[in-house]
């Protein structure tokens, strides 16, 4: 009966891990489309003076509308994944759980088992499968965190813009100082 539990633990684990990838690129494509969509959101309220004066509200506001789209997409295919690493973990553990049920009834009818053994069994077995499948799935959470150190990392190492602003300024205070002497 530990068998049992030892594969049906290893077969989630198992489970988890060749689906990282394929959950990995889903949260990567959603924080990519909900990036753009608030980049353009803020970038229209900057420029909304602008927008009004050539007309561009509607243009603006059905772009904003399908990246709003192609976010929630994003979010609905990352949800579908984690629907599924629920329903696999629940099928599982489902089996594991009739087959040591099963397993552990036919020992009791031939009285290699009391039933006493059988509920300990399975209490320390439940106890064992929950822990274990909750450090899997903290183990994949931790991995995933990479997806936001790399974005954060994108945006905290890429060099900044000079600011042509203040490097303008001085010349054309110089320009204009110069003409007036």
């Amino acid at each position: 009966m530990t068998l049992i539990t030892i594969v049906a633990v290893s077969l989630y684990g198992v489970l988890r891990w060749v689906f990282y990838e394929p959950f990995k690129r889903a949260h990567e494509e959603q924080l990519i489309h909900s990036s753009k969509q608030q980049s353009h959101f803020l970038e229209t309220i900057r420029g909304v003076q602008s927008i009004k004066l050539f007309g561009r509200q509607e243009e603006r506001k059905s772009r904003w509308l399908n990246l709003v789209v192609d976010t929630m997409n994003g979010d609905v295919s990352t949800q579908k994944l984690g629907l599924a690493f629920r329903s696999g973990n629940a099928f599982v553990f489902g089996a594991e759980k009739i087959a040591v049920v099963w397993l552990g009834a036919s020992l009791v009818l031939d009285n290699a088992f009391s039933v006493g053994m059988l509920f300990a069994f399975v209490a320390y077995k439940e106890q064992f499968a929950a822990r274990i499948s909750g450090l899997i799935d903290k183990f994949i959470e931790m991995k995933m965190l990479t997806v936001q150190g790399e974005r954060l990392a994108d945006i905290v190492l890429t060099e900044s813009e000079p600011d042509t602003a203040q490097s303008t300024m001085p010349a054309l205070a110089d320009t204009s100082l110069k003409s007036a002497i």
